[in-house]
């Protein structure tokens, strides 16, 4: 921004839209300025959205929790068998009174570590990884 007063103080005023702050910039600074706080605003939100999306992630290896987590609007991280007959079944066990029922969002790249012996949370077979699953609103 810069407004009459300003332009007598040779200042722009630099206001952030995501937090609201206003910085007073002298002329001089005000492209090394914008720069390193677009750039901070860039790592900023970031983080900001890298924690509002991990803790809206629930791990579950059971049925039982797995729909309550959904009914939370979580996203659950399950281990799965990776047959399309399950998700299936799981869209359908899943519905809620919208219709929406739950499906695989991603498999991870960055697995967690899947114990030998782990089973699909929700058929029972043997789990091949785990899937990030949720509902879609």
């Amino acid at each position: 921004e810069i407004g009459p007063k300003d332009l007598d103080k040779e200042q722009a005023v630099l206001a952030r839209r995501d937090t609201g702050k206003k910085d007073f910039v002298p002329w001089s600074e005000t492209v090394k300025t914008t720069q390193e706080t677009l750039a901070r605003m860039q790592t900023e939100m970031l983080e900001k959205a890298r924690k509002e999306f991990n803790d809206c992630i629930v791990r579950c290896t059971e049925w039982d929790d797995f729909v309550p987590a959904l009914d939370a609007k979580k996203m659950i991280l399950a281990p799965w068998c990776e047959e399309v007959a399950v998700e299936e079944d799981v869209k359908t066990k899943s519905a809620s009174a919208d219709g929406a029922g739950a499906k695989t969002l991603c498999i991870p790249f960055d697995q967690p570590d899947l114990p030998p012996g782990t089973k699909c949370f929700a058929s029972g077979k043997p789990a091949k990884s785990w899937a990030l699953w949720g509902r879609s609103y």
